[in-house]
């Protein structure tokens, strides 16, 4: 994977469709007025209100963090699949998808590769590393296909051993998964090492680019929907709640009423020498006086439990190793009374 993949004269078809490029950060821009539209609950006037507001930078690095793992995924599996029409059909030049892998350079394939490693959660490795064998071996059969007995070695004796050690790895892990009534996980933890020996060949040339152009043809079209969906309901704005004297005009969300203190919840629009500017879950946006407010804090994301529990070798199916790498907070710290809707101690 040193360098991009260069096609035989015979596959090198087709005109390039250059305009793709251009469309690409366009798809971006495309979902943070999205994820703007969504938490406005579909109103223009909040819409205009938190796209005045609402910083670009808390924006993108909202998108970043929650689909950094999606790159990976469009990348390794497009050069996959491409690389794999490359070796089996003769007219693989006039397909977009063999191109774009042909031009593929390695150091993107790796780069990949490293982000996938530290955010895929454990139970997609098994896939990580299939793709990152597939590619190698397709690569080899495409470069040095005069070298029978080092086509051999990277197209059968490698994939064949890494799928024993697999099976090593990740079998007990899959077992358990059974016993524990999650046959999802346990697919996605065998499936990937079953199949890496048979992903390394040609496949016969009729049915070369159904499996593989039109496969890529609808991953591009489900794909960014399922992005769009994961990325509408990231946090763009900080989650707060606001203690309030309760004289001030109550809202739809002040849920900790009492004698003379109302807590509010919602997410921060803006904050100016005036006023505290909130939207409200429901929707609603509400401008706090400042000289009314008594005391605000944060409120982090609550901790979800693990959905599932198995465990490879004593690791977390559902973390990636970002979540042990990076510092976190710790399950035990009790949240805020103020972020469940009740006052601080001593203001009731």
């Amino acid at each position: 994977m040193s360098g991009p993949v260069l096609l035989p004269a015979r596959r090198r078809r087709g005109r390039d469709q250059q305009w793709l490029l251009t469309a690409l950060p366009a798809f971006p821009l495309l979902l943070l007025v999205l994820r703007l539209w969504y938490l406005s609950r579909q109103d223009l006037q909040t819409m205009l209100l938190l796209v005045q507001n609402v910083s670009p930078l808390g924006l993108i690095g909202s998108l970043l963090i929650t689909l950094i793992w999606a790159p990976p995924v469009f990348i390794l599996v497009g050069r996959a699949l491409g690389g794999l029409l490359l070796v089996s059909s003769i007219d693989a030049g006039r397909s977009w998808l063999a191109r774009a892998a042909g031009r593929t350079p390695g150091w993107v394939v790796l780069s990949a590769f490293a982000v996938a490693a530290v955010t895929w959660q454990l139970r997609f490795v098994p896939t990580l590393g299939m793709l990152v064998l597939v590619i190698f071996a397709l690569d080899v059969r495409l470069r040095y296909e005069d070298h029978p007995n080092l086509v051999r070695l990277a197209c059968v004796v490698v994939p064949v051993a890494c799928s024993l050690l697999g099976l090593l790895l990740f079998g007990p892990a899959a077992w358990q998964a059974l016993g524990a009534s999650e046959p999802e996980t346990a697919f996605l933890l065998i499936a990937p090492v079953l199949a890496l020996p048979f992903l390394t060949g040609p496949v016969p040339a009729p049915s070369a680019r159904l499996v593989t152009h039109w496969v890529a043809m609808a991953g591009l079209v489900i794909g960014p929907i399922l992005v769009a969906a994961i990325f509408v309901q990231a946090p763009v704005l900080p989650a707060v709640a606001v203690e309030i004297e309760a004289t001030a005009t109550p809202s739809a969300d002040a849920i900790g009423d009492q004698d003379d203190v109302t807590v509010v919840r919602g997410q921060v629009i803006t904050v100016d020498d005036r006023s505290t500017t909130l939207l409200e879950s429901s929707g609603k946006v509400e401008f706090v006086p400042n000289d009314t407010v008594i005391s605000q804090v944060l409120c982090p994301d609550p901790l979800d439990p693990p959905y599932s529990a198995v465990k490879v070798h004593g690791w977390q199916v559902e973390r990636a190793m970002l979540n042990w790498l990076a510092p976190s907070r710790s399950v035990t710290e009790a949240p805020d009374p103020r972020c469940l809707g009740r006052p601080a101690p001593g203001r009731r």
